[in-house]
């Protein structure tokens, strides 16, 4: 409501039993929320009091990722101000309660918690988590192909650190640390690269002179 003063309050939140291959992506937490009314205007509607129990179910589950995964709780809020609905995959009124000071509204929420995590680190909130990946490049034949790659990993958008970890004739290994989102193929895309395999933090290309897949 145009002009009222909204005052949220989540009384508590409560982890449901949900099913193994469920748990790590989807979070089930009871919210309330209250709109305050305003002396001469009409009652907050219950659309605007569903809407701010949504915001604190999924700003709840926002502080249960940072504090599980480790982050600063500082911009979270402002970060999410009219980006919650999408993160609710559902939810369900338990009740509802209306006075002279506003509305009330009960809610046992499902929200996201996969895509709002994914959310939160592309934001900023949420430190990116770093992981380290083998890359094994076999066919190079000169010290230009060699640093052509050398340079590439380095320069990577996605890279933190990229050493030469092992080498015998032809085939290079480098030790590459890199962000979650990071992806060798799109790194190495503007070379004649080939990714032949992927296994685990072990992946393997192939230095293709004529042209290849660089994904």
């Amino acid at each position: 409501m145009k002009g009222a003063k909204a005052l949220v309050a989540l009384l508590w939140a409560v982890l449901m039993v949900a099913p193994p291959s469920l748990a790590e992506q989807v979070l089930t937490v009871i919210s309330e929320g209250v709109v305050e009314s305003v002396y001469g205007f009409p009652p907050p509607s219950w659309r605007e009091v569903t809407q701010e129990a949504l915001k604190e179910a999924v700003v709840e589950v926002g502080r249960r990722i940072l504090l599980e995964e480790g982050g600063d709780e500082e911009g979270m809020e402002e970060a999410l101000q009219g980006r919650c609905i999408p993160f609710v995959i559902g939810y369900r009124v338990l009740g509802r309660r209306e006075g002279p000071e506003g509305r009330m509204v009960r809610l046992e929420v499902r929200v996201d918690k996969k895509a709002l995590r994914e959310y939160l680190r592309k934001v900023g909130i949420l430190p990116e988590r770093t992981r380290v990946v083998y890359l094994t490049i076999s066919g190079l034949r000169s010290y230009d192909q060699f640093q052509r790659v050398d340079q590439a990993l380095k320069g990577g958008e996605d890279v933190e650190r990229s050493v030469l970890w092992e080498a015998s004739r032809g085939e290079f290994t480098w030790r590459v640390e890199m962000g979650e989102r990071g992806d060798l193929g799109i790194i190495l895309g503007a070379l004649p690269v080939k990714i032949i395999r992927r296994e685990g933090d072990r992946v393997e290309g192939q230095w293709t002179p004529q042209g290849g897949d660089g994904g």
